[in-house]
């Protein structure tokens, strides 16, 4: 069984994240900056359009700069 995947809709227009909630930051709610760390992640400018799979070990973002994240479960046939 895989991980869930998690999308980030990043703010201001600047696209979507997609990969695996590897680790994140429990800090005070009073702090503004929280990282979170995507594994096997990939990229894309709209909802719309195809992930595009990221030649990286991991993603780091900041809940700062995020819209909106979903949690996707795999669904099962």
């Amino acid at each position: 069984m895989s991980a869930p995947s998690t999308e980030v809709q990043m703010k201001q227009g600047a696209g979507f994240y997609t990969g695996e909630l590897k680790s994140y930051g429990i800090v005070s709610d009073s702090e503004p900056h929280k990282d979170f760390l995507l594994v096997n992640a990939a990229t894309k400018k709209t909802e719309e359009s195809a992930c595009v799979p990221m030649d990286v070990d991991g993603v780091l973002l900041n809940f700062a700069d995020a819209e909106s994240m979903a949690v996707i479960k795999e669904k099962s046939v």
